[in-house]
């Protein structure tokens, strides 16, 4: 099972508490967290955490990836301070502990 960037942005926005579940997010703000994530996957992709094509994100990650985005978007949407900030770090731990073997190798050589 995959997800889309749609849905981590739904998802985004819902745990910044920027969208309800049965709203629409305004076109500024979704443009913000795709932005974000555009940035985000691009820059992890290069250091070696993510492997996932950018518009398919992977069911195991998904849950890590969204601590990661609500992190890296809280300052964007007015949400800075209130404790989002502190989610990267578990976010990305969970995305590495799912890392296929053959990925970890690279890992290992670029952060040990």
């Amino acid at each position: 099972m995959t997800y889309t960037v749609a849905q981590l942005r739904n998802r985004v926005a819902e745990d910044l508490g920027i969208k309800a579940q049965d709203q629409e997010l305004s076109d500024e703000e979704a443009a913000k967290i795709e932005d974000r994530y555009t940035s985000t996957h691009a820059y992890f992709v290069e250091k070696g955490l993510f492997w996932w094509p950018a518009a398919t994100i992977p069911a195991p990650v998904f849950e890590g990836l969204v601590f990661v985005m609500v992190a890296r978007c809280c300052a964007a949407v007015r949400k800075l301070g209130q404790g989002h900030e502190e989610k990267e770090l578990p976010g990305l731990a969970m995305i590495a502990a799912v890392k296929p073997a053959a990925k970890v190798e690279t890992l290992r050589t670029l952060y040990y």
